[in-house]
């Protein structure tokens, strides 16, 4: 059997808390409004993954330990354990939009909602808060690529802008990059998924998908070097410091 709820739909059937930015599909943020409105900004590697049912069989978790190689805001344990709804347990499976899927062996840079709290997605904007570190197979610099796959750039309006396609290589955590247009440019999709409730009650298919948060902007300039860590932690720290002289801390 295999499920697949809108994370809309799991908000309402399920009742999970989300911030008012969180709970709009579609809604995009500024690179500003994903670094302040994270509790935790952390560059992680993905030690290990497993899976559950939540409370009253209602909804599958996906569990990933989070190994913290640097902190940029908060005070983390060194070991972090965060939750995704989603996966699968003994066969069944449970889909849920706007829900990133991270990697054993992976690293990533992940601006977090407050722990203790139960979120579809505890990454700011579902997945526009984290960030892959994979190494350019041209020119062997470690760079970043945004959930769906893209390296990307800060770009002078404050949001962060789609740079070029992310293709793997042959050697594992290598990418070769593709700078062709990405206007209409979108990640597979499942084929022929069955909608079902919190209840497992058979719900008729959606007329339209939800947008993706993190769309390209066919006016987006596809140019520039790709974002590195170093160069997101810097300006995660300009945020953060220039949000601290603002409330006068």
């Amino acid at each position: 059997m295999r499920k697949s709820l809108g994370r809309l739909l799991v908000l309402l059937v399920l009742s999970i808390p989300m911030t008012a930015r969180v709970a709009a599909l579609g809604a995009r943020l500024s690179f500003a409004e994903i670094v302040q409105d994270g509790e935790t900004i952390v560059a992680a590697t993905i030690t290990s993954v497993s899976t559950r049912w939540g409370a009253e069989h209602k909804m599958i978790w996906t569990d990933y330990a989070l190994s913290v190689q640097e902190v940029w805001k908060g005070s983390p344990r060194a070991v972090l354990t965060v939750s995704f709804a989603g996966g699968t347990v003994a066969g069944e499976s449970i889909l849920v939009s706007h829900v990133p899927e991270l990697e054993v062996g992976a690293t990533y840079v992940l601006s977090l909602h407050e722990p203790g709290h139960l979120y579809a997605s505890p990454v700011v904007g579902s997945e526009q808060g984290l960030f892959r570190e994979v190494t350019d197979a041209e020119s062997g610099r470690r760079i970043l690529l945004d959930a769906e796959g893209f390296a990307v750039r800060l770009g002078a309006d404050g949001q962060i802008v789609r740079i070029a396609a992310a293709e793997p290589a042959l050697t594992s955590g290598k990418v070769t990059l593709r700078r062709t247009s990405l206007t209409g440019v979108r990640p597979p999709s499942i084929a022929e998924p069955t909608y079902r409730d919190g209840q497992g009650r058979p719900l008729p298919a959606p007329t339209s998908q939800p947008s993706r948060a993190a769309r390209t902007s066919a006016a987006a300039q596809e140019s520039g070097f790709p974002l590195t860590r170093a160069a997101l932690k810097a300006a995660v720290r300009q945020v953060v410091e220039g949000r601290r002289e603002g409330d006068g801390r």
